[in-house]
């Protein structure tokens, strides 16, 4: 799902239509944040950009 938001994400970084984006959960719970262990994960592994890049992109 992550790799999902990023894409389209980056797509309407470009869009110079796009103004507004509205994410809307399904289910119990629904999170806008990425999952801290993949984070960690990540970071340990030294694959921290693709993280990096998705936070400055969401926020």
């Amino acid at each position: 799902m992550i790799s999902r938001l990023l894409e389209l994400f980056l797509a309407y970084e470009e869009d110079v239509n796009a103004k507004l984006v509205i994410l809307k959960g399904k289910g119990r719970a629904f999170c806008a944040a990425g999952d801290v262990a993949v984070v960690i994960r990540d970071i340990n592994e030294g694959n921290w950009r693709l993280d990096a890049h998705f936070v400055l992109v969401v926020m």
